[in-house]
């Protein structure tokens, strides 16, 4: 029995120092970077946040055009709004005087917490077809 033990420690010792570079001649490759997935790196946005981002800024653009107001420094909570619209006109795609009030409780800022005129809620539910939910 002592025997197999002080062989069997003898053969992990060699198996701990070829794996640590203790002098043997057997080669242990390892990888010199992490493998490649094809998945960009964490720091790389990718075409669909890019998209996001690119479309974001276009509505963004386009709801300061009607009322500086509408977005009041808050880009992505507009955007965010505006694809919670999009939901909605989803839903209820030939009812405008019902997605015209959705529009008005979505859209509020701090100097219109119920809501902008309804020129201006036309025109935000133009916008929110135009740059998010086209189709």
């Amino acid at each position: 029995m002592r025997r197999f033990i002080a062989g069997t420690v003898t053969a992990l010792a060699v198996l701990v120092s070829a794996g640590c570079g203790g002098g043997t001649s057997t080669s242990i490759s390892t990888p010199s970077a992490a493998p490649t997935t094809g998945a960009p790196a964490p720091d790389t946005p990718t075409k669909a946040e890019t998209g996001d981002t690119a479309k974001q800024e276009a509505f963004a653009n386009a709801l300061n055009a009607i009322d500086e107001d509408i977005v009041h420094g808050k880009a992505e909570k507009a955007y965010d709004r505006g694809r919670n619209q999009c939901d909605s006109i989803k839903n209820n795609p030939n009812d405008r005087t019902k997605l015209l009030d959705f529009t008005r409780q979505r859209f509020t800022s701090p100097d219109h917490p119920e809501g902008f005129p309804p020129a201006t809620v036309e025109k935000i539910l133009d916008a929110v077809r135009t740059h998010l939910c086209p189709s």
